[in-house]
């Protein structure tokens, strides 16, 4: 039975796409790709032909045909400023994988700009150890669109952070992060993340896209009760007063 397990998890990590691009670049050329897939990400995001996949409580997963594959956006309300969201998922990102077990690591890995970044990602083993480790390496950016703060990310090469022989190096196409305001609720936001995932291997479409599903709607889950932490911790009223409110 474990030779069995082993050789099917061998075949699962097995890397029948191509590499992803783009090659090493510049500072000014990481921030210029940063801007250009924000722009991207909020594009897609607005598009039309959006179909419901999934609705659990008040979220929504929406899914549509991007490029011949299935893309998802996760939608729902998260109890915090649009603006500290972004900060604790910008800013501290070493903190993530002490709120959503799916990581297993997160960190940046360079600071491009106060709005550019490449970061590392760890992902835990899915699926029962079928699907083994994943790791991202991603460049960031972060904006403000229409009064909404978004931060996108696509994965790169990074000389810095090669595959590691014991991981899988998935890939993390255009998508994103955005926190909505809602009005007359200064204290919350609607939050929505725009996934478009290659976790490498040979998987069935329909187990991957249930695993994409399941997983933004674990992920606002979680997102909801650290953002709760930070109202408990005093996190949000040391936030009010350096916003100066």
């Amino acid at each position: 039975y474990l030779l069995i397990m082993n050789f099917i998890k061998h075949l699962l990590a097995i890397d029948v796409e191509e590499e992803f691009a783009p090659p090493i670049l510049t500072e000014h050329q990481y921030v210029e790709l940063g801007k250009d897939t924000l722009q991207k990400a909020w594009s897609i995001l607005n598009s039309m032909d959006w179909k419901l996949e999934k609705k659990l409580n008040d979220d929504t997963v929406h899914y549509k045909s991007h490029g011949g594959r299935k893309i998802f956006k996760l939608t729902g309300h998260v109890p915090l400023p649009p603006k500290l969201l972004l900060e604790e998922l910008y800013y501290r990102i070493e903190k993530v994988p002490s709120w959503n077990p799916t990581l297993k690591e997160c960190r940046s890995l360079q600071t491009i700009d106060a709005h550019t970044d490449i970061s590392y990602q760890v992902c835990a083993e899915a699926a029962g150890g079928l699907v083994s480790v994943r790791d991202f390496v991603t460049l960031r950016h972060w904006g403000l669109v229409d009064d909404v703060f978004a931060t996108s990310g696509v994965s790169i090469q990074y000389p810095e952070m090669p595959p590691q022989k014991d991981k899988v190096r998935g890939e993390n196409r255009v998508g994103g992060w955005f926190m909505h305001p809602i009005p007359g609720d200064p204290d919350s936001c609607e939050f929505q993340w725009l996934l478009d995932s290659n976790i490498k291997g040979w998987f069935p479409g329909s187990i991957v896209e249930g695993a994409m599903c399941k997983a933004q709607f674990d992920y606002i889950s979680y997102l909801r009760k650290y953002a709760n932490s930070l109202y408990e911790d005093g996190t949000y009223s040391a936030w009010l007063r350096r916003e100066g409110n």
